[in-house]
């Protein structure tokens, strides 16, 4: 009984914590670098090792490249069928490499 209530504990304790990500339509900022998914639109692998899918990159001006390391900043969007997330961007810039 007590190891099926130590179970029950961590379980609530680890679904709690969620999957780390914002939620949606929460004010988000990420530093990583630009990549072109095969999936979708482009994304961003970030520092800390999450794709996400960015919607609007294409339609801002600046000519944002795969590769590009960048700062986005906009709202999150609910979990794609693709990636881990996606940001709707209203700012994108370049970082030094």
């Amino acid at each position: 009984m007590k190891c099926f209530a130590a179970v029950l504990a961590l379980t609530l304790v680890l679904g709690a914590c969620g999957d780390g990500l914002p939620e949606d339509g929460e004010d988000v900022s990420y530093d990583g670098r630009l990549a072109r998914s095969a999936e979708g639109p482009i994304s961003l692998e970030t520092d800390e090792g999450i794709r996400l899918s960015l919607f609007g990159v294409d339609k801002r001006p600046g000519k944002f490249r795969p590769g590009d390391r960048v700062r986005v900043e906009g709202t999150f969007a609910e979990v794609t069928a693709y990636q881990q997330g996606g940001v709707r961007v209203e700012r994108i810039g370049r970082l030094a490499k």
